[in-house]
């Protein structure tokens, strides 16, 4: 789980080091964000991103993630 608007590291840093090591379809990589700027949307989405959650979001958010995510087993 990352947030877009990290201090140091952005989540695009993260993602670009996870895909030059070639392991990001095999990451679940999480983005909260309060934007609402559509093409920043769009560019988290087709960056290799499972899931992008609008700020503010719900303990209820965090759990269904979770749960989604959970291995079976």
């Amino acid at each position: 789980m990352l947030d877009l608007a990290m201090l140091e590291l952005s989540c695009y840093d993260v993602i670009k080091s996870h895909r030059q090591e070639g392991v990001i379809e095999s990451k679940n990589i999480d983005v909260f964000t309060a934007s609402s700027d559509p093409q920043i949307l769009n560019e988290i989405k087709i960056s290799g991103i499972k899931e992008v959650f609008k700020k503010p979001f719900s303990l209820d958010d965090i759990t269904g993630l979770i749960e989604k995510y959970r291995p079976v087993g």
